[in-house]
């Protein structure tokens, strides 16, 4: 019996840190955020987040739809210049006033 539970043990793989995950795991969670959340969330946390965010492999789409925080304005400029290779998509939400 106790022989069992120890192979049991040994078959079970158990990720335990987000770390563990494959990169084609985080570039399919990267897909469904914006590239803004993506950098700021993972730029300069350690060597292998870094290397997946300048990664060819790693496409950002920026959502630009608020014209009052220049702060995120800024960034968003940032981000794409400096990852224009990696830029897949823009998109402004902003109104259009004539």
């Amino acid at each position: 019996m106790l022989q069992h539970k120890v192979n049991n043990i040994q078959e079970t793989v158990l990720i335990t840190s987000i770390e563990n995950l494959s990169n084609e795991c985080f570039y399919e969670i990267f897909d469904y955020l914006d590239g803004y959340h993506i950098y700021n969330a993972f730029s300069n946390l350690n060597y292998r987040f870094q290397q997946l965010l300048n990664s060819s492999s790693l496409l950002f789409k920026i959502k630009i739809d608020s014209p009052s925080n220049k702060l995120y304005t800024n960034i968003y400029k940032q981000i794409t210049l400096m990852n224009k290779h990696q830029t897949l998509n823009i998109r402004c939400d902003l109104p259009i006033s004539f």
